[in-house]
């Protein structure tokens, strides 16, 4: 999988990208949900998705979650925790 900009959220954010497989894999591991909903018009379709953000480590592993309406103040406390974390283990 590769990674590119989320622009229209934020120039920070890296969004995966790649094959259905690369991407059906990714979710599973992940346990996320999401399924290609086509429109009417035939070129047009919708992405459903689950929508809280993962926190994961350098690695890739889980740290915890975030469902809609967490507040801001909270995913910085578990951000920080993490860093810090991660700064202690280098020391």
């Amino acid at each position: 999988m590769s990674g590119s900009r989320a622009a229209a959220f934020s120039p920070r954010i890296v969004a995966l990208r790649g094959s259905s497989v690369e991407t059906r894999r990714v979710a599973t591991a992940r346990k996320v949900f999401y399924e290609k909903v086509a429109l009417p018009s035939a070129n047009s379709y919708l992405i459903d998705h689950s929508a809280f953000t993962l926190l994961l480590d350098r690695a890739g592993r889980y740290v915890a979650f975030f469902p809609p309406g967490t507040p801001a103040e909270r995913m910085a406390v578990m951000v920080r925790e993490q860093l810090a974390e991660r700064a202690g283990a280098q020391r």
